[in-house]
């Protein structure tokens, strides 16, 4: 599952963008966050990120055809603006199941993770039960930030 990091962001303040994946059960975005984290190594000169997946609505796809391509069934969205202040990036996920049209228009929001950091030479897999425990400790008052911005949760 490589993925790119496109070079243009093409994000004005009155953008819909579009979170998935149960839209608001934290454990379930710190547990992705966790389990992506090394698929971002090498991308803006980290060796990982703890990001959380988003889609937004611009080049000729609507937040319809975003929430028809996503198998889930609970969403949020928020503006641009509501997330300007948040380190937003347009990537590209290879390897998926989602329309290449749909993935065109994918960004990683980078979790403020407060300098957590992986121990050096390990990969989350590995880690010990206790350590995983503290990463995600660590890790839910970022994500308890940026949920709040997709409210209401809504149904398909």
């Amino acid at each position: 599952m490589p993925i790119i990091l496109r070079e243009s962001f093409e994000l004005s303040d009155d953008d819909e963008v579009v979170i998935h994946m149960g839209a608001g059960v934290h454990a379930d975005v710190v547990c992705a966050a966790l389990r992506n984290y090394h698929d971002y190594a090498g991308l803006a000169g980290r060796p990982g990120a703890f990001t959380m997946s988003v889609f937004a609505a611009i080049g000729g796809v609507s937040k319809d055809d975003i929430l028809r391509a996503l198998p889930h069934h609970r969403f949020g969205v928020a503006t641009y603006a509501a997330l300007r202040d948040l380190e937003l990036w347009p990537t590209t996920i290879t390897g998926t199941a989602i329309p290449e049209r749909i993935m065109a228009v994918h960004f990683d929001i980078v979790l403020d993770d407060g300098a957590v950091t992986v121990p050096a030479g390990r990969r989350i897999p590995d880690l010990t039960d206790t350590e995983l425990s503290e990463l995600e400790r660590l890790l839910r008052p970022a994500v308890a930030a940026v949920l709040p911005l997709f409210q209401p949760r809504e149904e398909k």
